[in-house]
């Protein structure tokens, strides 16, 4: 399922309809509110050892944990209650980069800009990272299954930190103000988790993802980063790292999309391997 996408099409008093996509396949679910799944399609089938489910009956025994934005969890007929007042997102934790300085396109995520000098986001993001001198090894795995648009890990005596920067464009005119330029990114940062919640799966994955023409290395060699994530010597400390211009440390934020940022960032703390969520954005 790590391949697939959810989404929420649509919700009613009775039920949620959720779309699974990805760049090929999808199917349509609904679940009521007893949290029973079923759909009109069966197109779609998991393997679980030597059985063949349904998606249907796959989630029937293994519900959507659906989290509100009050902090409650709902999963299947069960909800967990939690705290309205928990949702809260401090922007001075939000890394202000000069974009401008980097000659950056913000509204260009990748690419060749229409704009004579300027560069794409990533480019941006590439110039950024390479000037760290910390970044031991930089991977680029832009594309569909990615891990993420760029890995950067750091090299220390008992620990390697690995940091996955997602990188959106930026949608809007003004700062902090469209969902939009949140939704995705912050969706995107939360499913990366699942790779994080060991060292082993991590190395496992960025191996896979080199051996099909993915997870280039643009510093430092790959086989030679791959023996260091494999060191049982040294723990694995992760962060996930959003990059969208849109998202202002000074500009008046929405409370919608504070409590994204928010929600998001309370997930990805209690996801394995991972220590927190950090934001690379604007003035």
């Amino acid at each position: 399922m790590t391949d697939f996408s959810l989404t929420i099409k649509e919700t009613s008093k009775t039920q949620v309809t959720i779309a699974i996509l990805n760049t090929e396949l999808s199917m349509t679910l609904t679940c009521d509110i007893q949290g029973k799944y079923s759909s009109e399609e069966a197109d779609l089938y998991t393997r679980i050892g030597t059985e063949e489910y349904g998606l249907e009956d796959y989630f029937n025994d293994n519900p959507v944990l659906f989290r509100t934005l009050d902090e409650s969890l709902i999963t299947g007929s069960e909800i967990y209650k939690g705290n309205p007042d928990a949702i809260s997102f401090d922007q001075k934790k939000i890394e202000d980069l000069d974009w401008d300085e980097l000659n950056t396109d913000v509204g260009l995520e990748f690419g060749s800009s229409r704009f004579k000098g300027k560069v794409s986001i990533q480019d941006a993001l590439e110039q950024y990272l390479k000037l760290d001198a910390q970044n031991t090894y930089i991977l680029y795995d832009h594309g569909s299954g990615e891990i993420a648009d760029y890995i950067a890990i750091q090299v220390q005596d008992n620990q390697v930190i690995v940091r996955l920067y997602h990188v959106k464009k930026m949608h809007s005119a003004n700062y902090n103000s469209c969902m939009e330029d949140v939704y995705e990114v912050a969706g995107q940062a939360v499913k990366s988790t699942i790779w994080l919640r060991t060292k082993g799966k991590f190395t496992e994955k960025i191996s896979s993802r080199h051996t099909v023409g993915h997870c280039k290395p643009v510093r430092g060699d790959f086989q030679e980063c791959l023996r260091v994530l494999r060191d049982a010597g040294k723990r694995l400390t992760a962060f996930i790292v959003i990059v969208q211009p849109a998202l202002s440390k000074s500009a008046k934020m929405t409370d919608k999309v504070q409590e994204v940022l928010a929600a998001a960032s309370t997930y990805i703390k209690r996801a394995g391997k991972v220590q927190g969520l950090e934001i690379i954005g604007s003035k």
